[in-house]
Formats: structure tokens, C-alpha cells, sequence
């Protein structure tokens, strides 16, 4: 399979990866769209603190849920944030991917 790199901007940074064998992988926090990898974990939090409220009604253990489910986020998004991504595509015509 034929995959394409969209890559704008960085040209010293593409050449010296190819000359070097490795590849540069922005972490969600660099990438280039503004849109992508965008969300706060604060938000997240909230909507979690909002829906047990509804599901909860007392329970401690429904508590003791919401709060492991926070201890995981945490965790992920800490993965998350230290992981590059690199993307790419199968077509080289997408003007979107070009724009970006």
C-alpha cells in the first residue's frame, strides 16, 4: 500500500529525519490543525461529575467508580500527552490534509 506524508513548513526537519532514519511525531498539544487532539481534561471531569450525579443518588460505590474513572484519564491523557502521532494518507490529493 502507497501512503502519503503531508508535511509544509518544516523542510530542514523532513530532510535531516530522512538523512537520520526516524521520523518526528508532534505530540496532540503541537499539531498543526487547530481542531485536532483539542479537549480539556477539566471538561471532561465535569461532564464525568455530571452524569454520576445522575446515576449515583448516594451510592459511595458509584463514587468510588467516578473517581477511578478520573485516576484512568488522568493516566491516559498523561500517555497521550508524552505520544506522538503521525498521520497519514492513502490518497495524495486531499486538499484539506494540504491546507493543514
Amino acid at each position: 500500500m502507497r501512503v502519503y506524508k503531508y508535511r509544509g513548513g518544516e523542510f530542514e526537519r523532513d530532510l535531516e529525519s530522512l538523512s537520520e532514519n526516524y521520523f518526528w511525531a508532534p505530540t496532540r498539544t503541537s499539531l498543526n490543525d487547530p481542531c485536532e487532539g483539542f479537549f480539556e481534561d477539566q471538561n471532561v471531569n465535569s461532564e464525568l461529575d455530571t452524569i454520576f450525579k445522575v446515576f449515583a443518588r448516594g451510592d459511595s460505590g458509584t463514587a468510588n467508580a467516578l473517581e477511578n474513572v478520573k485516576i484512568v484519564l488522568k493516566e491516559l491523557l498523561g500517555f497521550v500527552d508524552k505520544s506522538g502521532i503521525y498521520s497519514l494518507s492513502q490518497t495524495p490529493l486531499d486538499e484539506l490534509l494540504w491546507a493543514h
